[in-house]
């Protein structure tokens, strides 16, 4: 195995400690808005350059392939099933209250969030190891949960349900998602997926911490 096939191994662990301190820090210097959005800037940069350095034209390749019967398999279906509880939960309850310019917020940082993070956490795993299933799915997976510690950290924003929510949400979404994704060896479904979880999801979020009276959006 090559130095730069073993870096996803290195480098997950580290990713929940150096996103924490540049949350905590772009917060306190910027302010729970602005600083907010600088720590995930950070993370979506991370994950695009990491997978730059990574894979190779072939690995762009196959983690992206599909065939039109992909979207109709069972295991494709499974990825959008999440999507279910957030739309109830967290989309219709707050979809009154938003803005022309706060749906437009939630669209552009819920393609960013979906297309970068199953990227990194599903795409450079599954490229890096193909049929490897501990290094490919489960590893990946655990330090996909744990890194939403980082977030939970921002003691300014606040989660619906608290944080162990946001840590077991994530916790079951990656563990669906990376195995439809190991399933297929592609992470085209999964990323249609995750960008539908984040939109609903991501609503009831802004919903509870920017749209208020002194709100930006």
């Amino acid at each position: 195995m090559s130095y730069k096939s073993r870096l996803p191994l290195w480098v997950a662990p580290l990713v929940l400690p150096v996103t924490y301190g540049v949350f905590q820090l772009c917060v306190y210097f910027l302010g729970k808005t602005y600083g907010y959005l600088a720590g995930f800037l950070f993370y979506w940069a991370f994950c695009i350059v990491f997978a730059l350095i990574v894979l190779d034209q072939k690995q762009w390749k196959e983690i992206y392939g599909t065939k039109p019967k992909m979207l109709v398999q069972g295991w494709s279906l499974l990825a959008f099933v999440p999507a279910l509880g957030p739309l109830l939960m967290a989309f219709i309850p707050s979809v009154s209250a938003f803005t022309p310019w706060a749906f437009l917020v939630l669209g552009i940082v819920s393609v960013c969030n979906g297309v970068t993070e199953e990227l990194f956490w599903r795409g450079v795993f599954i490229a890096s190891f193909r049929k490897d299933v501990i290094k490919a799915y489960v590893y990946p997976t655990l330090f996909f949960c744990l890194w939403h510690f980082a977030l939970a950290g921002v003691e300014e924003v606040r989660y619906q349900g608290g944080a162990w929510a946001l840590v077991g949400g994530a916790l079951m979404l990656g563990a669906i998602w990376g195995w439809v994704a190991y399933r297929q060896q592609s992470v085209f479904v999964t990323t249609l997926a995750h960008i539908i979880v984040n939109f609903f999801a991501f609503s009831g979020l802004i919903a509870d911490n920017w749209l208020s009276q002194d709100s930006v959006l």
